[in-house]
C-alpha cells in the first residue's frame, strides 16, 4: 500500500496524524469505539500538488471532505469525481484509488481514514454510483469545528482518552453529514418533497386539528394518491399516521411538564374522545397515558 504522498512540505498549517497499532487495537476492542473508530486523519489547507495513488486501495474507508477548492478523485480506475468545495466523498475499504488536487484552485481537505463493523454501512446511504455527499453551510462550520478540536486534542498526544474522543466525535461527523445536512436528506432538492415539507409544518401549527388525507393533499397543493406515495417515500410513514404521531409526542410533552388531565390533554389535540385518544397514544407509546404521566 502507497503511503501519503510526501506533499506535506506543501502545507506547512496542515496536520497528518496516524495512530499507534497497539492503541488502535484497544479501539477495536472497547465497547464505546469499536464499532467506528479513526485510525488516520489530517487537514491539509491550499493543498497544492497534494497526490496519491493505492493501486491496492487500504484496509479502511477514507473519508475526505474539501472544505474549499476542488479536486479529483478516481475509484476503482474508472469512475473519476470532482470533488468542490462543501462536498465529502467516501472511498471503500480495499478499493483501488486515486486523487489529486486541482492545479488552479487548490483543495482544502480534512480527511480521516476509518473502520470498524459500522462503516461500511454508510455506504448505504450514497448513491451506487457516486458516493458523494454534499454539504449545506451550517453542517459544514459543524463538521470544520469538530475536526478542529479533534486535531487540536490529539496534538496533546495519542493516550487512550484522546482517541476514543476522537472515535465518539467521529461517530457525530458521519451522523451530521447523513442525518443532519438538508442538502443530501432524502428529497430536500426536489420541489415535490419540498411539499411534503410545507404539509409537516402545517401539521406542527395545527395540531389541535382533526385534519383529513384530502386536507394534507391541498395543502401540498398534490393529488391524494400522489401525496401519499411522496409523504411515505420521504417518511417511511402514512400522512394521517405521522400526524398522530406528532399530536402523541407533544402530548407526552404535556403530561410531563403541566397539571393538565388526560382528558384536557387529548381535547387539546383534537381527541374528543378520550379512549381514542388513550388507545392512540398506548399504540404509539406501548403505555397508557397515566403510566407516562411523572408520579410525584
Amino acid at each position: 500500500m502507497k503511503t501519503l504522498n510526501k506533499q506535506f512540505d506543501y502545507f506547512p498549517d496542515g496536520s497528518l496524524l496516524q495512530f499507534p497499532p497497539t492503541l488502535q487495537d484497544k479501539l477495536a476492542q472497547q465497547t464505546i469505539s469499536c464499532n467506528l473508530y479513526v485510525t488516520h486523519m489530517g487537514y491539509f489547507p491550499k493543498a497544492k500538488k497534494h497526490f496519491n495513488k493505492r493501486p491496492q486501495g487500504c484496509n479502511e474507508y477514507i473519508l475526505i471532505f474539501c472544505a474549499d477548492g476542488k479536486g479529483t478523485v478516481t475509484v476503482n480506475k474508472i469512475h473519476t469525481y470532482t470533488i468542490c468545495a462543501n462536498q465529502i466523498i467516501i472511498i471503500p475499504a480495499n478499493t483501488p484509488h486515486s486523487y489529486y488536487s486541482d492545479e488552479l484552485y487548490p483543495w482544502s481537505i480534512y480527511w480521516a481514514h476509518f473502520t470498524g463493523p459500522m462503516a461500511s454501512a454508510y455506504m448505504h446511504y450514497f448513491n451506487a454510483n457516486k458516493p458523494i455527499a454534499d454539504i449545506n453551510s451550517d453542517t459544514s462550520c459543524d463538521i470544520i469545528d469538530l475536526f478542529r478540536k479533534v486535531l487540536f486534542t490529539l496534538k496533546n498526544g495519542f493516550t487512550i482518552d484522546n482517541l476514543t474522543y476522537t472515535a465518539t466525535a467521529f461517530n457525530h461527523i458521519m451522523a451530521n453529514i447523513f442525518f443532519h445536512n438538508q442538502a443530501f436528506l432524502k428529497g430536500t432538492t426536489d420541489a415535490r418533497f419540498r411539499m411534503i415539507d410545507k404539509t409537516i409544518a402545517y401539521m406542527q401549527e395545527h395540531l389541535g386539528a382533526q385534519l383529513n388525507l384530502k386536507q394534507l393533499s391541498q395543502v401540498a397543493s398534490l393529488s391524494t394518491p400522489h401525496f401519499s406515495r411522496l409523504f411515505r417515500l420521504k417518511t417511511n410513514c402514512s400522512p394521517i399516521d405521522y400526524f398522530n404521531r406528532l399530536k402523541i409526542q407533544h402530548a407526552c410533552q404535556l403530561l410531563a411538564t403541566t397539571s393538565l388531565s388526560i382528558k384536557e390533554i387529548g381535547l387539546s389535540l383534537g381527541f374528543n374522545d378520550p379512549y381514542y385518544f388513550s388507545r392512540c397514544f398506548s399504540k404509539i407509546m406501548h403505555k397508557s397515558p397515566s403510566e407516562y404521566r411523572p408520579s410525584g
